[in-house]
């Protein structure tokens, strides 16, 4: 690869010893210095757990990211599919919003219907706020080139404004439009992603993908 100037490869591999599923496997080529950070950790672990030096074949796969997907070309373009990996992270970021702060998983011993009922309630809330916060974002990053931390904003709905959302959608009491715009101009100000160095936001990342 670097003989050719190649960043990224894609091969045609089989999974399995009995089934063998035909897969992707793209090939990502790191530069040197975050070959060289790599190794430089991985040498330090070693000496930790008293084990002897790297072998050649670690180092050379240290030069590495390899990828394998069961999508075709056509849904993921192998230029993409490193992008599309760093999202990974939002998914586990959602079940532990899910887990943190909407105590999805504290239930006490009940009948089934009472269960499916507070399951139940727990997923419209959930999808509700996610509406409103999924709104909220794309607005602040078409306008600001902001990224809005999901984490901080659902933190606030749950805590501080779903008992006003609460009277809006079921009492009557209030704006919904209204609503949207203070929790809008709190966001812009409490609710930011803080951004790591040169890293590319999940919300830059997504956006990237889609186009």
């Amino acid at each position: 690869m670097k003989k050719n100037k190649l960043d990224v490869i894609e091969k045609n591999v089989y999974l399995g010893h009995k089934e063998r599923l035909n897969v992707r496997l793209i090939l990502h080529l790191l530069p040197d210095d975050v070959v060289a950070e790599r190794l430089r950790k991985a040498n330090k672990n070693n000496k930790k757990k008293g084990h002897n030096q790297l072998s050649k074949e670690y180092k050379a796969r240290a030069a590495l990211n390899l990828f394998i997907t069961n999508a075709d070309e056509d849904q993921i373009p192998k230029e993409k599919v490193y992008s599309f990996y760093r999202l990974r992270w939002q998914i586990e970021l959602m079940f532990k919003i899910w887990k943190s702060l909407c105590h999805i998983d504290k239930v006490k011993k009940v009948k089934q219907e009472r269960l499916e009922c507070y399951i139940y309630a727990k997923l419209i809330c959930i999808v509700l706020t996610w509406r409103i916060i999924w709104a909220v974002a794309k607005f602040i990053f078409v306008k600001h080139k902001k990224s809005l931390s999901f984490y901080k904003a659902f933190k606030t709905m749950l805590r501080a404004k779903l008992t006003e959302l609460r009277e809006i959608l079921f009492c009557d009491v209030g704006n919904i439009s209204q609503f949207m715009i203070n929790f809008y101009n709190m966001s812009k100000v409490k609710h930011l992603l803080e951004k790591k160095q040169k890293e590319p936001t999940s919300m830059q990342i997504l956006i990237t993908c889609l186009n």
